[in-house]
């Protein structure tokens, strides 16, 4: 008999087995993890690639936009340029108040688009547009040495733009971004360091640099500013707004020729002129002495006729035309004295006038007239046609900065440039002040 049963034999793991199944697992582990940081790194050049790619798409789109007030722009933190003589110039947007922040976006396209002949170096410190919001909102910038909202974890990078004549093509645009910006380099660039200076270097800290370049058919123009025009262009310019339309008829009613002989006051005018170009205008008081007197303005102050003269010029006749009664000329007017009554005149072999002579002052020179003027006026880019038949005339955008003065060098000089007259083709060139900040492709 059987007393021990049917036994079922149970098979398990020995102690060796297993120690040999860790052993292979954490082999497997230590492979794992070694190449993992390899696989962190190749993901994060890919989303820098990504995003460089990105911000190459967009600049390429905002340099053409011809100065769009972007408010994406708000995130360039520093614009550097060299001029021809390789001083580098630097704005920082933190150190602008609010007032001086407003032309920021159209300004630092401006600066980026200008052409290397002129400007060779064009740099500017660039936060992503596609940086988190939390990164961009409340990590470390705007406090001890950094300087916007937005801080070390957001990406950026330095863009560098060169624009380069491409024949009769175009121009070609390109863009090199250098990232990331570590802590080594931050610390140089807070040494003094220019952006110029660290990629142009020996040893460039950069750990990436991507190229990107296109051909376009536009061309890097000089921006014309109000410092640009004469001072009849100015006042013309002031008439209305970029985009107003305007008709020769207005332009008339605007800028009326005057008369000394209108009595708009009552009161005569006539004119003293000497070799000089020295005007002395003379107001006709009718009712003093039995034929009336020629006197000076001043001579009627403090009487009860002070307040009834007017003045026959103005500031703003400053490069409208005098043209004396019996004379041929017209000189343009320089300057006019705050109480109307005295003016200098510009030009040379003036003919003296000895007695109260009448005089027109007008907007126009002799045997020039309205159509003729309106159409210099495009040719210099302040005015464009705004209809087929020529009758119409648009106001062009002047560029206003409210940042130039900051972007200045070490010795707290502006940038500018003094520019030749090619350098504005196909438009005329300024007659006076060929001063010129700003470009934009056009």
């Amino acid at each position: 008999m059987d007393i021990g049963g049917n036994r079922s034999r149970v098979r398990a793991f020995t102690i060796s087995e297993v120690t040999l199944a860790v052993g292979i697992i954490a082999f497997g582990l230590v492979a794992i993890f070694s190449i993992l940081p390899f696989g962190l790194s190749a993901q994060r050049d890919n989303r820098d690639e990504t995003l460089i790619r990105y911000e190459a798409d967009y600049w390429f789109s905002v340099l053409q936009s011809g100065g769009l007030p972007l408010e994406s722009l708000d995130r360039v933190e520093t614009v550097q340029v060299l001029d021809s003589n390789r001083t580098t110039f630097r704005i920082d947007r933190y150190r602008l108040d609010a007032a001086q922040q407003t032309t920021w976006a159209p300004d630092v396209c401006g600066w980026l688009s200008a052409p290397d002949a002129r400007v060779p170096g064009k740099f500017a410190r660039v936060r992503s547009i596609n940086a988190s919001m939390f990164d961009r909102l409340y990590s470390g910038r705007g406090q001890n040495d950094f300087f916007l909202p937005g801080g070390d974890l957001t990406f950026n990078y330095i863009l560098q733009t060169k624009v380069e004549p491409h024949g009769n093509a175009g121009t070609r645009l390109t863009l090199i971004f250098h990232w990331p910006i570590t802590g080594s380099i931050e610390d140089q660039i807070n040494s003094g360091k220019t952006y110029a200076d660290l990629i142009s270097g020996p040893q460039n800290p950069f750990a990436n640099s991507k190229e990107f370049s296109i051909l376009t058919t536009k061309r890097p123009r000089p921006a014309l500013t109000f410092a640009n025009l004469d001072a009849r262009q100015n006042q013309l310019m002031h008439a209305g707004l970029a985009g107003d339309e305007v008709t020769v008829a207005q332009l008339q009613a605007m800028f009326p020729d005057r008369y000394s002989g209108t009595t708009w006051d009552g009161y005569l005018r006539g004119l003293l002129l000497n070799a000089q170009g020295q005007v002395k205008v003379m107001v006709f008081n009718p009712n003093d002495g039995a034929n009336g007197t020629w006197r000076q303005r001043e001579e009627f102050v403090g009487s009860p006729l002070d307040r009834e003269i007017r003045e026959m010029l103005h500031l703003a006749d400053v490069g409208q035309f005098l043209q004396v009664s019996g004379q041929s000329v017209a000189y343009p007017i320089a300057s006019v004295h705050v109480n109307g009554h005295y003016a200098m005149l510009s030009g040379s072999a003036f003919t003296p006038v000895a007695t109260y002579t009448n005089f027109k002052i007008s907007f126009l020179a002799p045997n020039e007239n309205w159509k003729d003027l309106l159409s210099s006026y495009q040719r210099a880019g302040l005015l464009e046609p705004a209809d087929a038949m020529g009758e119409r005339f648009r106001f062009n955008r002047l560029h206003k900065s409210t940042t130039l003065g900051g972007l200045t060098n070490a010795a707290g000089s502006a940038f500018r440039v003094t520019l030749d007259p090619a350098d504005y083709w196909p438009a005329d060139p300024p007659s006076t002040n060929r001063v010129c900040s700003f470009w934009y492709l056009k």
